[in-house]
């Protein structure tokens, strides 16, 4: 019997599985799910308050820049040239103008060299040049027609421009913030903003002032958001989902969002975030509270913020894993702590306790 090897009793095993793996486990399992479902919302709540945070910073910007060409309005050298060339109707001079422009050079051309060589103009060509993002400045009268410029624009008459009809609005004035566009007037990636140049005394729109602004500094602001785990921000064009910018992309070359429709429809669910995607391409996508289209009803954007699932999801997957590693050193714990209380209740009673052999 002293020799007989010890082995481990079922019974005993399943006693301490149920006395100290089951609790372990079921308590473990409800402890995971809690958490990771907690860690899920945590995050997703998260990279909504980086997107709001985001947009807010953007539409600071955007603000920024608008109450700047406003005030270019104001300035009295360009008051003075519009109001001047107000009272005058358009002529079949002027009309013949519009179709001869293309062709027109500065230095042979009196009508376009007393056009740049205007007080207004000249105020203007100063002015960008202490505002590098501000490429281009047109002031236009009530006709459209042009009445200074920083440079030679594209067209003579601008009254059938979009960001003209905008600004000028029949006479009530408003306001114009265009989508990013190559303009090849600046050769460079931009945005279009007009607004109407007002007269206090009629609160009318006498004329219209447009500028039109670098992108850089967009793509500055959108590409500096840190959203962490290898995540990112983008602009999304509402119209069409393509990406107007993120890290990953260009303005030179854009794709559309692969989950455009997902993103589109937790915005009109008033979501703050999604999930998107399946296997390694899952990705938490977080989206602000507003639309930029709120503030800026012509700019039909979606800012966003993504994170990918894995990335995301990385430092509860690394908690799970403990837990894992915890449920397997119970196991074996047990299993151990099983054969050893086997073993002692095997054992003969004498040999437990030698004294009995005296009676």
């Amino acid at each position: 019997m002293a020799n007989q090897k010890p082995r481990l009793d079922p019974k005993i095993l399943i006693l301490f599985m149920v006395l100290g793996l089951l609790p372990l486990g079921v308590g473990s399992l409800v402890l995971i799910s809690g958490a990771r479902d907690d860690y899920i919302q945590a995050n997703n709540q998260h990279l909504s308050e980086l997107a709001d945070n985001a947009q807010v910073t953007l539409s600071n910007y955007l603000q920024r820049l608008i109450v700047q060409v406003a005030a270019l309005g104001t300035v009295p050298e360009v008051r003075e040239v519009v109001l001047r060339s107000n009272p005058q109707p358009l002529t079949d001079a002027q009309q013949q103008l519009e179709q001869q422009w293309d062709g027109l050079d500065v230095n042979q051309a009196p009508q376009l060299r007393n056009l740049l060589g205007n007080p207004a103009s000249r105020f203007l060509r100063d002015y960008i040049a202490l505002v590098p993002s501000f490429r281009e400045i047109i002031v236009t009268d009530i006709l459209g027609r042009t009445v200074a410029a920083t440079n030679k624009t594209s067209d003579y008459l601008q009254s059938d421009e979009r960001w003209w009809a905008y600004a000028y609005r029949q006479g009530a004035g408003g306001h114009f913030l265009g989508d990013l566009h190559f303009d090849a007037s600046v050769e460079a990636y931009a945005i279009e903003i007009a607004e109407p140049i007002v007269d206090e005394a009629t609160n009318s729109c006498v004329g219209v002032v447009k500028v039109v602004v670098d992108a850089q500094e967009i793509f500055g602001l959108v590409n500096s958001i840190e959203v962490g785990g290898g995540g990112q921000a983008a602009l999304i064009r509402g119209a069409d989902g393509m990406v107007v910018v993120s890290r990953d992309l260009t303005a030179e070359r854009q794709e559309k969002f692969p989950y455009y429709v997902e993103v589109r429809t937790a915005a009109a669910n008033n979501r703050g975030s999604v999930q998107v995607g399946e296997g390694d391409d899952r990705l938490f996508v977080g989206l602000p509270s507003t639309r930029l289209k709120d503030s800026f009803p012509e700019l039909d954007w979606y800012l966003v913020v993504e994170q990918p699932y894995e990335q995301a999801y990385g430092s509860f997957l690394n908690i799970r894993a403990n837990f894992i590693w915890l449920v397997v050193f119970s196991v074996l714990l047990v299993g151990i702590l099983s054969l050893v209380f086997s073993r002692l209740l095997a054992r003969p009673v004498i040999e437990t306790d030698p004294h009995l052999e005296q009676l």
